[in-house]
Order: C-alpha cells, then sequence, then structure tokens
C-alpha cells in the first residue's frame, strides 16, 4: 500500500509502443520528468466561470446545398449561413424549462444550428427530432477530448486536488486537465492512499510528441490522450495506482436564466414552491426551494422589509418616497417609467437642492 510504483509487467499492454524519439528524461514512478520552463502566457482561471471548459468560438462554416431539414420547430429555424453540421453530446442532463428549450439525457447527440448567441445554442436533437435551445456549456464535440468524461478544462491543480479528495471517490479516481506551464501539454491528477499519510493527490506531466503523441514515461508513448487514460487504466505502469474511475464533474454554474427570461425583471410568484427553512440572510429568511422544478436556495423579504434611509444622507426625502413606492409589492401600484423620467428632468429645476456637478478625477 504504501509503494507509489507498481510490479513491472512482463507484456505490453495494448496502445503504448518504445520510444524512438530519442528523448530522455530521469523519472521514478512516471511522475518526475524534466520541469517545463514557465510559460509566459500561463492560462488563469476566471472566477465563478464554468470550470469545465472555456467558451468555444461560434462556427461559421457554411454548407452549400444543404436542404433545410422539414420539422415543425417551436423556434425560428437556423438560416441557411449559420447551418454548421457540427456534432455535440451531452455531459450533463437538462430539463427544459422554456417552451424554446430542448431536454436531453447525458450521452445524447445534437447537431447545432446556429451558435452566435453566446450563452445559449440552436440545435437538433438527432433522436426526437425537436429543435430549439441549450445551454452551450452543457454540451461537448463529439469525440472530442472535452467530451471525455475524464477531462476537465480550466481546472487548476488546486481545484483538482479539491474534487478527487472528495470521500466518495476511491483510490485511483482521476482527471486529465491542461498544464498550467506548457500550452501544449497535460496533467494527471491521480487520488492516492499511503500509511501515514493518508488520501492526497498526486499529479504527472502529460508531455507531447513532436509528432502529435503523448508520454508520461519516456519509454512509453501514446498516439492519443484517450489511448493514454486506456493503457494506464489496464496497468499502472509506474503510476502511484491504476486509474480507476473517472473524477465527477460538477455541473457547471447557469448565470442566465435563458434568452426568454433575459429582459424579465420579475418571476411569477406561482413558480416558486417552497420547501424548508434553512436560516437568516441580510433582508430576510433564506429557503430550501424550487423554481419550476428546479431546486434552488430562495431568499424571502420580510414582508413589509423596505431598506431604511442611512442617517444624515444627503438624499432628498422626496427621492426616498419615490423610492418606496418603486417597492411596492403590488407592481401596478409602483410608478411608471414614463412617470419616473418626467419627474427626474424636472427634478433638478423645482428641487430647493443645488445641482452638483459630478467628481472630475
Amino acid at each position: 500500500m504504501g509503494k507509489c510504483c507498481s510490479k513491472r509487467q512482463e507484456s505490453q499492454p495494448i496502445g503504448y509502443k518504445k520510444a524512438d524519439t530519442g528523448l530522455s528524461s530521469k523519472h521514478s514512478n512516471g511522475g518526475s520528468l524534466d520541469r517545463y520552463t514557465a510559460d509566459p502566457n500561463q492560462r488563469g482561471v476566471q472566477a465563478r466561470a464554468d470550470i469545465i471548459r472555456p467558451r468555444p468560438t461560434p462556427c461559421k462554416l457554411q454548407i452549400p446545398h444543404q436542404q433545410p431539414r422539414k420539422t415543425n420547430p417551436p423556434v425560428k429555424s437556423a438560416s441557411h449561413s449559420q447551418r454548421s453540421n457540427k456534432i455535440v453530446v451531452a455531459l450533463y442532463n437538462y430539463t427544459a424549462r422554456e417552451s424554446t428549450d430542448v431536454s436531453f439525457m447525458k450521452g445524447d447527440r445534437m447537431e447545432v444550428l446556429d451558435d452566435s448567441e453566446p450563452d445559449w445554442w440552436k440545435v437538433l436533437h438527432l433522436t426526437t427530432l425537436q429543435e430549439g435551445l441549450i445551454p452551450w456549456n452543457f454540451v461537448a464535440v463529439e469525440r472530442s477530448v472535452e467530451s471525455e468524461d475524464w477531462f476537465f478544462e480550466n481546472v487548476s491543480r488546486k481545484e483538482a486536488g479539491k474534487l478527487l479528495l472528495v470521500d466518495e471517490n476511491p483510490r485511483g479516481t482521476f482527471l486529465v486537465r491542461p498544464s498550467e506551464h506548457n500550452p501544449r501539454g497535460y496533467s494527471l491528477s491521480v487520488k492516492d492512499w499511503e500509511e501515514g499519510r493518508g488520501h492526497h493527490v498526486k499529479h504527472y506531466k502529460i508531455k507531447p510528441l513532436d509528432n502529435g503523441g503523448f508520454f508520461i514515461a519516456t519509454n512509453q508513448t501514446f498516439s492519443s490522450l484517450p489511448a493514454l487514460v486506456m493503457a494506464y487504466s489496464k496497468n499502472a505502469l509506474g503510476l502511484c495506482h491504476v486509474l480507476s474511475k473517472p473524477c465527477p464533474k460538477p455541473q457547471p454554474d447557469m448565470w442566465d436564466l435563458g434568452p426568454e427570461l433575459r429582459d424579465k425583471w420579475e418571476i411569477n410568484r406561482n413558480e416558486i414552491q417552497l420547501i424548508s427553512e434553512l436560516g437568516n440572510g441580510n433582508f430576510g429568511k433564506v429557503y430550501y426551494g424550487k423554481w419550476r422544478n428546479k431546486s434552488r436556495l430562495i431568499e424571502q423579504v420580510d414582508k413589509g422589509y423596505r431598506m431604511p434611509k442611512p442617517l444624515n444622507h444627503p438624499l432628498p426625502d422626496s427621492i426616498y418616497r419615490l423610492m418606496l413606492q418603486c417597492w411596492d409589492a403590488s407592481p401596478e401600484k409602483r410608478p411608471t417609467f414614463e412617470f419616473l423620467n418626467h419627474y427626474f428632468e424636472s427634478f433638478n429645476v423645482t428641487s430647493e437642492i443645488p445641482y452638483l456637478e459630478p467628481p472630475t478625477d
């Protein structure tokens, strides 16, 4: 249990060949290869961004002479110039929330009809033949590295450790992520266990070859990342443990409720179901609830609570009273935008408070 290396096998496993590249490297357990030089263009991880993979650029491949499909789509059909003939596969389950959305299960195949919208792609589900919108970060191009369960884009070394050290993950749980130092390389992160150290994560560099292949140890090269993963899933070959299962992927955050709800400032209260109270927030009680049968945390503002005007604040009382009207629980009692526009256009003329120029610095 305490050793990182498995016993060398006599026969070569399928999926790798002896390297003849002339590369030399001192290594131990397949992990201590020559270090990369730091890349000045080291890729970073955006805060609160989708941790699975980056947003791809819109596809603009035009397919002349392609006939439009004869379907009854719930949304307007994509134009001829927007068709890409790109097939994507679902990474997660998704339940439609609008009539223009398409529901799908993990592994479903869809054809991208239009990906010009940054957050929502228009697709044709190749099984149900339904046409509609899907969140872009729930799918990946078919047969791409991004479509593999073990591949994690935009995950740092530290984040990989947190994901792998979840108690439910057994020894040998792994993931592959882009290298933080080599733009062409990758890193293999594996959960391990040792006497006296307990569970921990070991990281191995996956270096690229000039011919497009990859290797961890110089005497074992592979034509692709899937071939490398398959070989180490059958035999440790110097790693701390054989690769047992891909690390579960957390479902990416959805910051947009959808194109149909993007410009709506209010949600119908009948669509919200409060299940249990969790505690108190800044402005009221926090509930575990559902919006359109989707589990969410819901903060309920205390009935009648309105943010008070700070003491000694220069805000005129007339404007604060207008703010209270805008916060009225009944929409019909709130002032219209036309009224607000007219009010503030004439406010500086009728107000006794002198107009102050904004600061220049």
